[in-house]
């Protein structure tokens, strides 16, 4: 808490209790989790869960997935995050992403799109690599093609998109309110800011979600932080009972998602859940749950518990849903890293790939 620790202080700390044995739980983002779990500093949780009350038969199975290696189980993800795009649904007519060559012709249709604030080339390369980057990994045969035309022809034209490179102005909202471009990134962090939305960009709204290798777009689901078990712990059984506590008592949160389905599907019925209070004329009136107040409205606007449209359309959301696998995380954070001295003109493309090609190599040799 606060600032009392610089970053770097606060990894050497959490390093030297985490591997000599002085907690026995910990939460960590995806990053920090793959990097200890290569130390085995954590706990197979599958043998401990019987007669805990915790299956993970019972969360859903997109998030548990790439925390099982066979039988094995090392973290289980405590809330999530849904991100996606959406489009009014007066403006859908021709509007489709379901692959990278999709959403990249978009961008190119509307060059003077400013499709989220503080975005450009870079988030364009990281939405096209967040489900695209499987097509040049084998992951099963541990091979990759990043030094390869196809790979370069698409950051070629990332590269040639008239978007600038970091655009801090707020254009979209004029422009998605006009229904000229994709709504921004849409995050469900809450159920029922999706009604907000609606209220904001003035009409029903139409889930896109993200450019996939499937037949539909995908939603994708970012994690919060991943509750785990040290190998070395003497209280394992205690703090099992304490996970099943905090994931339970946190999904109650109205601000993420719960990962137990039983407890998902109380949120989604308790945001649809209507008020009413009677007004002087003694009739009964809908009480808004919150009221829109951005910068491009000028009056507080009310907005209210979800419709049954907004309902079925988290539930598609839901249902589309795909968690980036844990070589996912390390492999687009490899393409970004190394394609960002190209993409801001200080490197040739065929030496940036040339690095990807050995950096993702090397990652799958090693694992």
């Amino acid at each position: 808490k606060g600032n009392i620790f610089s970053g770097e202080e606060l990894v050497t700390k959490l390093n030297t209790q985490m591997l000599s044995g002085d907690v026995d739980m910990v939460l960590l983002n995806q990053q920090d989790y793959l990097r200890y779990k290569e130390q085995k500093v954590f706990e197979n949780l599958q043998p401990y869960l019987e007669g805990t009350g915790i299956k993970p038969e019972e969360y859903k199975e997109e998030l548990v997935k790439p925390f099982m290696n066979g039988e094995e189980l090392y973290a289980l993800p405590t809330q999530f995050t849904l991100c996606g795009y959406a489009v009014k649904s007066s403006t859908a007519e021709g509007n489709s992403m379901k692959t990278m060559e999709d959403f990249l012709a978009y961008l190119e249709q509307n060059p003077d799109s400013k499709l989220r604030w503080g975005g450009g080339k870079f988030w364009a390369l990281e939405t096209c690599m967040k489900f695209g980057w499987e097509r040049f990994v084998d992951v099963e045969a541990g091979k990759c093609y990043f030094n390869q035309d196809e790979f370069k022809e698409i950051v070629k034209r990332i590269n040639n998109l008239e978007l600038e490179l970091i655009s801090y102005d707020r254009d979209w909202e004029e422009l998605a309110l006009n229904g000229e471009t994709l709504i921004p990134e849409l995050q469900i962090y809450q159920l029922k800011q999706l009604a907000s939305e609606e209220v904001f960009y003035g009409g029903e709204l139409l889930w896109m979600g993200y450019p996939g290798a499937g037949e539909q777009p995908k939603v994708y689901a970012m994690m919060d932080p991943l509750l785990c078990i040290m190998a070395n712990s003497e209280k394992k059984e205690q703090a099992l009972q304490f996970w099943e506590y905090y994931i339970q008592s946190k999904s109650n949160d109205a601000g993420k998602l719960s990962v137990k389905t039983s407890i998902l599907e109380q949120q989604i019925a308790a945001a649809e859940q209507k008020k009413y209070y009677e007004n002087e004329a003694g009739e009964q009136v809908e009480s808004p749950v919150g009221y829109v107040n951005y910068a491009t409205i000028t009056e507080r606007t009310p907005y209210y518990a979800l419709n049954e449209k907004q309902t079925q359309m988290i539930k598609q959301a839901l249902s589309s849903m795909e968690v980036d696998s844990l070589e996912g995380t390390v492999i687009l954070e490899i393409i970004i890293e190394e394609l960002a001295g190209y993409l801001n003109g200080a490197r040739d493309l065929d030496a940036a790939c040339d690095v990807i090609q050995n950096r993702v190599q090397l990652y799958l040799d090693e694992n």
